[in-house]
């Protein structure tokens, strides 16, 4: 990807994310279908699908609008738990930033770099979705990673809850001994809830 694109993505992505999420909405209200960022997508749209037909990652996220109900949702729920563990098993970590769309999100971890992969690890424990990238850094310097899911994942509360199933299982492995630990921390102090 030539220079200028690159920054232009990386400027376009660093504006879709967001430091703190907003409140998220009821998950129960959807929004009106007469607001422009509520469009309905084709009922058969699956970014992880297109991703597996060819298509970049990257410019299925850029291409993709924001579902506000989801986005909000899973930003709230999924990206606070991550940066609650990542301030936990990293604490020389300056913070995680999380934007998502209608079924993809792109997370920016700001950690030292000497601790960056010790941040993605926390970060990628719970494999969010079957096309996980991870970009590399920003110009700025902050971890970028990547997530599609799946269709199946368009409900924001079942996405929410798979994920606090999966981690609580995936962290009783790790502590267990059950599952190797790729954490940063010893398997005693990897968080029990």
């Amino acid at each position: 990807m030539p220079r200028a694109t690159a920054t232009l993505a990386t400027l376009l992505l660093l504006a879709a994310c967001k430091k703190e999420a907003p409140p998220a909405p009821s998950v129960a209200a959807a929004p009106p279908a007469d607001r422009p960022d509520a469009a309905a997508l084709p009922p058969d749209y699956d970014p992880a699908a297109l991703a597996d037909k060819g298509g970049d990652p990257l410019a299925i996220y850029l291409a993709e609008p924001r579902q506000p109900t989801w986005a909000g949702v899973v930003e709230e729920a999924i990206g606070g738990q991550l940066r609650r563990d990542l301030r936990q098993m990293v604490p020389e970590a300056r913070g995680l930033s999380m934007g998502c769309k209608t079924l993809s999100c792109l997370i920016l971890i700001d950690a030292p770099k000497e601790k960056m992969d010790a941040a993605r690890a926390v970060v990628s424990v719970v494999t969010l979705g079957p096309i996980t990238v991870d970009l590399g850094l920003s110009p700025e310097g902050r971890g970028q990673v990547l997530v599609l899911t799946e269709r199946r994942m368009a409900d924001p509360a079942e996405f929410t809850a798979w994920f606090r199933k999966a981690r609580r299982r995936t962290l009783d492995d790790i502590r267990s001994g059950k599952t190797p630990n790729p954490l940063p921390v010893p398997a005693s102090e990897v968080p029990k809830d």
